[in-house]
């Protein structure tokens, strides 16, 4: 069945334990890095940190990426990205600065509508990393943890920690945040928290 909401599949059955860094993050002092830099004629910047799909019509699949990528660190994103507007195919993640940000079908990026994409992942709609079977409907504002050392992607909330999503993501190469969508008037925030 289709879910109205962006899902995660965590990479085991068992809870893992919370890394502490996510907790300390500190942001930089210079933050003209930090915003959306790269989009699809289909997504209109409405501010540094905020993007909305405007191309109407649920056949192409429109993204957006961050200026900033990142080869090594630990990095935390703030998403707001609110249920009732990501429909089927939303997708949230981090890619290399050669994914193309349109593709003329409407896709969701992986199983788990979560992405760690590649130009070919994205034009074949798909991700070498299989999400496992546990999966938590993630709320209008998450978190996004990129441990770029480890080429890890992991996902929370306020109040809850659902793990890693992804591992082993290959890190030769920067990682930028990307963020996409085939619902009209989509509107996705992402914030550098550190």
């Amino acid at each position: 069945s289709l879910s109205l909401s962006l899902s995660l599949s965590l990479t085991s059955g068992l809870r893992e334990a919370v890394p502490m860094w996510i907790y300390t993050a500190k942001l930089p002092d210079d933050q003209s890095n930090h915003k959306f830099a790269a989009m699809s004629s289909g997504m209109q910047q409405l501010g540094p940190n905020t993007v909305a799909r405007q191309r109407t019509g649920k056949f192409d699949t429109d993204a957006a990426r961050w200026k900033e990528g990142f080869s090594s660190g630990e990095h935390v994103f703030e998403v707001v990205f609110p249920v009732a507007q990501r429909g089927v195919h939303a997708s949230v993640g981090v890619g290399r600065d050669s994914v193309p940000l349109t593709i003329n079908k409407s896709c969701s990026l992986s199983p788990g509508n979560f992405s760690v994409v590649s130009e070919i992942e994205f034009s074949t709609c798909s991700t070498p990393y299989s999400p496992l079977i546990d999966q938590v409907f993630l709320p209008d504002k998450f978190y996004m943890y990129l441990d770029a050392d480890s080429g890890c992607l992991m996902f929370g909330s306020d109040h809850t920690y659902y793990g890693t999503a992804f591992d082993g993501i290959p890190t030769d190469q920067p990682l930028f945040p990307m963020v996409s969508a085939v619902t009209h008037g989509a509107t996705i925030t992402l914030f550098y928290r550190g």
